[in-house]
């Protein structure tokens, strides 16, 4: 007795693509943003402020959190999701930006660095029975030196670390 099935089966983030990202990096300007997706206000103080975005795909919703310096962002943090395959979105990073820099594991967590044309790039994986990511960031190295300017990450990594 034969069986058939009659499924798709796809990895799930097949159709990912690191230019989703592309918006929300460092030296883009705030308003153009506004327009694609409405984010939420999280924070407004002095020259900064932080935003709360939603990347909306099918299969997934992928928070994205900025914060901007006098209207253009100087940094992003996305928490991303579970299932995503760590081998795919790590190889996409090393297609786009060359080998990992510099890689620091701590226990079942790794994070993977890269600088490029003055942007740190911060990847973020986990592993139990598989890997997968935690979370990617992007900081702008050429912020001018703010009295009150943390990166994100540097804020947000006890959360997600």
């Amino acid at each position: 007795m034969a069986f058939s099935v009659y499924a798709a089966v796809d990895a799930p983030n097949f159709d990912f693509q690191l230019d989703q990202f592309k918006d929300y990096l460092p030296r883009q300007k705030l308003a153009p943003l506004g327009q694609k997706t409405p984010p939420q206000i999280l924070h407004l103080r002095g020259n900064y402020q932080w935003h709360k975005y939603l990347l909306t795909q099918p299969r997934y919703q992928i928070k994205i959190f900025t914060q901007a310096l006098q209207g253009q962002v100087a940094d992003f943090f996305a928490p991303l999701p579970s299932f995503f395959a760590h081998d795919v979105f790590l190889q996409a990073l090393i297609n786009r930006l060359g080998p990992v820099q510099k890689m620091d594991k701590r226990g079942e967590e790794a994070a993977y660095f890269w600088e490029q044309d003055n942007l740190r790039h911060i990847y973020a994986a986990a592993c139990t029975i598989t890997c997968f990511p935690v979370y990617y960031t992007v900081i702008d190295l050429q912020v001018p030196p703010q009295e009150a300017y943390v990166p994100l990450w540097e804020r947000l990594q006890k959360i997600y670390r």
